[in-house]
């Protein structure tokens, strides 16, 4: 752990993404989904935009000065400039179980990538939105990788959050295949969480320093910067 950050707990959070110096928010459930500035020095709100009540919003991803956000079962999509936060274009997406979890950019390929609780890790081109093939992901167990959720691109390969688990799975996005699994249940222990009202682990996302990543959870009244070891 490098360094502990207050935050919002009334945030849902289903995504976090930085980039130019900027870490935007995603948060969801009906009635109370955002998309927010946080400034990424002390994880504390600069601006918040309210999302239609109907739509119950998911994981965000940052490209090219905008924001691309999915949704949870509307299968619908939002770009937001990511200066402004004003809404540009709404779009429709599918998947393997037609929900949206986690998005994230791969500079790389030049392509999203997207999860939705399947085992799946969905490409999708970068202009038309469309998925141009997917892949099955499988644990270092042998069992294929359910229930994936956030997803952040990171050195080549795709970090995960798993609902209901405190891990981060390190995948290889040419092959499904995962590398490597960080045991998180000590970052903030289940037993501690519950007393406080906070839900599960999910929340990733690069940072300034290439060596240092965000995380935080559903509800958490707290923000991590932490470094990964090799």
């Amino acid at each position: 752990i490098v360094e502990q950050l207050e935050h919002d707990s009334n945030a849902f959070v289903q995504g976090l993404t930085y980039a130019e110096s900027t870490l935007w928010e995603s948060n969801g459930l009906y009635g109370e989904s955002t998309v927010r500035i946080l400034d990424p020095d002390t994880a504390q709100v600069e601006k918040s935009v309210d999302m239609d009540p109907q739509v119950f919003g998911e994981g965000m991803a940052y490209y090219d000065g905008k924001l691309y956000q999915i949704t949870w079962k509307s299968n619908k999509g939002f770009i937001y400039n990511a200066t402004t936060l004003e809404l540009i274009e709404e779009y429709e997406f599918h998947t393997t179980r037609n929900q949206g979890w986690g998005i994230t950019w791969d500079p790389c390929q030049s392509e999203f990538v997207v999860t939705d609780g399947s085992a799946n890790l969905h490409f999708w081109d970068k202009d038309t939105l469309e998925e141009t093939r997917k892949i099955a992901v499988t644990r270092m167990n042998g069992q294929p990788a359910k229930e994936l959720n956030e997803i952040e691109w990171y050195r080549g390969r795709i970090l995960a959050n798993v609902w209901f688990e405190d891990v981060l799975l390190v995948i290889d996005p040419a092959t499904g295949t995962v590398e490597k699994e960080y045991d998180f249940r000590d970052l903030f222990p289940k037993d501690e969480r519950k007393q406080l009202g906070c839900d599960v682990f999910n929340g990733i996302s690069v940072s300034e320093d290439p060596d240092i990543i965000y995380v935080t959870g559903k509800k958490w009244d707290r923000m991590f910067k932490v470094r990964l070891l090799p």
